[in-house]
């Protein structure tokens, strides 16, 4: 699994990208990636590549505290939050089941700060742990 938080000026605010990924990197501990012309312009910040999905959704809390102050910069300037858990097919694979349940706490933070939130579900054969999933 890997979850980033992007941050995609879809209408308006492009302009502050720059300025509020300089300002993740002063409360992030995941990597900031690029800055993608787009369509739309967006940066992401890698929030957790850890094996279980408490561990990811751990992070995602620790994220938006401590990140709460930019994320309100972005929204109030439009630019859209959105959150994306990759699960690829080794974090599934030989199971009869697997649930991603999302506690009320997660979804109410998320909601608070008007963060969307997917889960991508990859096909095909398990990849390598560690290997790169694709570019936010």
């Amino acid at each position: 699994m890997y979850t980033v938080i992007r941050f995609l000026a879809e209408e308006s605010g492009e302009a502050l990208l720059p300025t509020l990924k300089a300002r993740l990197q002063g409360v992030s501990p995941g990597e900031s990636g690029e800055l993608h012309p787009g369509p739309p312009p967006r940066f992401s910040v890698s929030l957790s590549r850890a094996r279980t999905w408490e561990e990811h959704l751990a992070a995602l809390l620790s994220f938006l505290a401590r990140g709460a102050e930019v994320i309100a910069t972005a929204r109030a300037s439009g630019i859209r939050v959105h959150m994306d858990t990759a699960v690829e097919p080794g974090d599934y694979q030989g199971r009869m089941l697997t649930c991603f349940p999302v506690p009320l706490e997660h979804l109410r933070a998320l909601s608070d700060q008007g963060v969307s939130f997917e889960l991508s579900f990859y096909a095909g054969r398990a990849r390598r742990r560690g290997a790169k999933t694709r570019k936010a």
